[in-house]
């Protein structure tokens, strides 16, 4: 064989190598896309499932601790609906001083 095709077949090995090479660091790169997307988009939905069933036994641990459940759970919420009579009558007490000083206003507008 002439030292022409000797070289040839070598830098030929050499390029068939080289292009094997870089089709391997190509399937790598890919994969590790595709395993970064996956999960980069599975962790929000794992964290979404983990707060949802903290909020439902979080509200079922409440109804049952505040015996919301039950014969008398309505009677019990209406009771923790219900306004506490000294907020009621301070909001009152200020309604009338409200409208007294708007009074008191008016008046001093005339002059």
């Amino acid at each position: 064989m002439s030292r022409r095709k000797v070289a040839g077949r070598k830098a030929s090995s050499e390029s068939a190598g080289l292009k094997n090479a870089i089709r391997v660091v190509a399937d790598v790169e890919t994969y590790f896309d595709i395993a970064w997307r996956r999960t980069f988009n599975v962790v929000p939905m794992f964290v979404a499932e983990y707060y949802i069933q903290f909020s439902d036994k979080l509200r079922n641990t409440l109804f049952q601790r505040l015996g919301l459940y039950g014969e008398h759970g309505d009677e019990k919420c209406r009771e923790f609906a219900a306004e506490d009579p000294r907020i009621a009558a301070r909001r009152a007490e200020i309604k009338r001083q409200l409208k007294v000083l708007a009074e008191a206003t008016n008046i001093l507008d005339q002059f």
